[in-house]
């Protein structure tokens, strides 16, 4: 069995998710949101026992490179993710399942299961477009 299909676990995840939703991950400055998904990021390391990975968000200022966060990745040899561009709560769920041993597919799936579980008002709201959610009424450009 790999690490993200551990039920028990899962149910800690959930946990972390709500009170993570609590804290409104969209809300705030950047320096504020970093902080919500760190603070996340923190919690579910704990609960996989990951604490050797770090989280490096990489966020431009440019309201251009705000619309995706499809630049992010996974860098195992040196136990980094790094999230790029938009703060998104999938791509972070994405990435995570990635040092989980997760492949893309598993990754697309847990992250988008979890999301919907938690966040079903905002799952709502969304497309998929290949392996991505976007908003329905939003362009890429």
């Amino acid at each position: 069995m790999k690490e993200f299909e551990d039920k028990e676990k899962r149910k800690l995840v959930i946990e972390k998710l709500k009170k993570f939703k609590k804290m409104n991950p969209w809300k705030g400055d950047v320096g504020e949101r970093i902080s919500k998904f760190n603070w996340l990021w923190e919690e579910l390391v704990k609960i996989y026992n990951k604490e050797d990975w770090v989280l490096i968000c990489s966020v431009p200022t440019q309201t251009k490179f705000w619309y995706s966060s499809e630049g992010s990745f996974v860098d195992a040899d040196n136990k980094v993710v790094v999230l790029q561009g938009r703060l998104s709560v999938i791509t972070f769920l994405h990435e995570f399942a990635h040092i989980l041993g997760a492949n893309q597919e598993e990754a697309v799936k847990w992250s988008n299961e979890l999301f919907k579980e938690v966040f079903p008002e905002k799952w709502a709201k969304l497309k998929r477009v290949g392996d991505m959610m976007v908003k329905i009424n939003e362009e890429r450009g």
